[in-house]
């Protein structure tokens, strides 16, 4: 039986906001999307898929854009013909009147932006596949080397029972190294978080200097969305990492 499988796009909408439409270049109500790439079989897309991004269709023109769901503080499950009312419960800070939401959102993109270009850092490092690290790659090269220094030494000094023993004990460590080579394959990307993006993000929240709470509260919210970074930063690291900045600042 001949099974068409593979990957294939896969979207699906979110909600409705209140959001200015490049297009119509005025507050419209916009319909959001995810798309994600989903495994398929038969053309059938099995589950969300790994996400690739999200896009806002205008209700009035049908423009599509770019948008970031962070910038909402809710979406709308129906379409309503109120767009005040719209603009009040998804998007507060596009009225103009509402000082407070506007200088939320200021505060909360301060924070949140420098998460954001560490995340398309980690995608874009991502579709260029994992790599070996220093520490993955000494792994699998010690899995290699340990087992085959054992096996070619003369031990034919030792009794019978003592070679047999360390035949079983290289086999085991090859075993083992070579598990062990793989899980550390496959951390690469968060060691690559911690060494490379983690200490540039606490740079950049210097000046801000959320409260734990706060980070909280926004790492939760890049979570729900399924931004890659939300996989590596913790609230605790980070505010450590922002401390030993200062420390190093002063």
């Amino acid at each position: 039986m001949f099974i068409v499988f593979g990957e294939k796009k896969a979207v699906r909408k979110m909600g409705f906001v209140a959001d200015r439409c490049p297009s119509c270049e005025t507050i419209r109500q916009v319909r959001i999307h995810r798309l994600g790439m989903s495994p398929h079989i038969f053309w059938l897309p099995l589950g969300r898929g790994r996400l690739l991004g999200y896009y806002g269709v205008c209700q009035e023109c049908g423009g599509e854009f770019n948008v970031d769901p962070t910038d909402y503080v809710s979406l709308a499950r129906k379409p309503t013909v109120s767009l005040t009312e719209l603009v009040q419960a998804t998007n507060p800070r596009l009225d103009p009147k509402n000082r407070d939401a506007v200088e939320a959102f200021e505060r909360f993109r301060r924070v949140r932006d420098p998460l954001l270009r560490a995340n398309q850092t980690l995608m874009k490092r991502s579709a260029k596949g994992t790599r070996f690290d220093r520490t993955s790659g000494l792994a699998l090269l010690a899995s290699v080397f340990i087992p085959i220094t054992m096996f070619a030494m003369d031990l034919t000094f030792l009794s019978y029972s003592m070679q047999q023993l360390i035949g079983v004990t290289a086999i085991w460590l090859f075993v083992l190294g070579l598990i062990s080579s793989f899980v550390l394959f496959a951390r690469e990307p968060r060691r690559f978080f911690r060494r490379e993006l983690e200490p540039e993000i606490a740079k950049e929240l210097i000046m801000i200097n959320p409260r734990a709470d706060e980070l909280d509260r926004y790492l939760k919210l890049i979570k729900q969305y399924e931004y890659r970074v939300s996989e590596h930063v913790s609230s605790g690291r980070l505010l450590q990492q922002i401390q030993l900045q200062q420390f190093n600042f002063q």
